[in-house]
């Protein structure tokens, strides 16, 4: 584990003082928030200290509803159903919760905002990003952190089985057979918490969410950097897309309606059917049977693949 942290350490460092121009989540509408649509390091903590405020001043039947806007309105996760994130609200107010790898993205974002200080996001940005910064920095002991469902052509994509998640070198079996220590799924959150807080103890001006932040920001550029970094691998041809901080694959996966789609989709987690349908038709072309099939093929993959978050 010391080989690790001592390399996080040493990343974070150089990355810490970039958060502000390489974190750019969009917050959505948030009721009660007024810097909606802003983007950067700085509303974005704003907002999560403005949702930690309201966790600590509400009763459990606020709470409830704020985990919704935690997970669904801020974290885009849509797939949850109301009493699972209700068990998850009744797991945290025990004090010692457990910590399993099944919904790992949805609980720990409710966590965070809960406690800021103790818990830290761990998604599927995050996992990767773990193990292609120690695979970039050539530990031979890395540690090999659990990977999770996510929907991102160059992090991994679920679905498509693309991406750095699911190349057969950094397949976590395959990370540990070449002398990585695993970690058991259910102690990954875990594990997760004490190597960042291990980082923290040589990184005393910052907090638990800067490190994973960095972590959330940096996913696509260190997994490209790793498999770009592969031999008789052809280097990907990325670019970045209107959002600015991510990517589009469009060197060996051509970009086809479903693709262009999948991208509406998610990139718009807050907007109606209707608006969505609307912007199939605009920007992926698709007819209006076509986009009334694609969201509906598109709505059940994403809460399929939610059940494993």
């Amino acid at each position: 584990m010391k080989q690790c942290i001592d390399v996080l350490i040493e990343y974070f460092k150089v990355e810490l003082p970039l958060l502000e121009s390489s974190y750019n989540w969009k917050i959505p509408k948030i009721e009660g928030f007024h810097l909606i649509d802003e983007k950067g390091y700085s509303p974005n903590v704003q907002l999560k200290k403005y949702l930690s405020t309201k966790w600590a001043k509400a009763n459990i039947e606020e709470q409830y509803n704020l985990s919704k806007v935690v997970v669904s309105d801020w974290g885009g996760v849509k797939g949850n159903k109301a009493s699972t994130l209700a068990a998850y609200v009744h797991e945290l107010r025990k004090g010692t919760p457990k910590l399993p790898l099944k919904g790992i993205a949805s609980y720990s974002k409710i966590f965070s905002i809960a406690d800021m200080e103790k818990y830290a996001i761990y998604d599927a940005r995050v996992a990767v990003c773990l193990n292609a910064i120690q695979w970039n920095e050539g530990l031979q002991r890395g540690i090999a952190f659990n990977y999770i469902a996510g929907r991102n052509n160059i992090t991994g994509h679920q679905t498509n089985k693309i991406g750095f998640a699911h190349r057969n070198e950094f397949l976590t079996v395959n990370l540990v057979n070449n002398g990585w220590e695993s970690v058991m799924k259910n102690e990954t959150y875990q594990v997760y918490l004490d190597v960042l807080n291990e980082c923290l103890k040589k990184l005393p001006d910052h907090k638990l969410y800067d490190l994973e932040m960095v972590l959330f920001a940096n996913a696509e550029k260190e997994c490209v950097k790793a498999i770009n970094s592969l031999p008789n691998n052809d280097e990907f041809d990325y670019k970045p897309n209107k959002v600015g901080s991510e990517y589009m694959h469009d060197a060996s996966h051509k970009i086809t309606k479903k693709s262009k789609a999948e991208k509406v989709f998610d990139e718009n987690p807050n907007k109606t059917r209707p608006e969505i349908l609307a912007l199939f038709k605009s920007e992926a072309g698709l007819t209006d049977a076509g986009a009334s099939t694609y969201y509906q093929m598109i709505r059940s993959n994403r809460a399929t693949e939610m059940e494993c978050n």
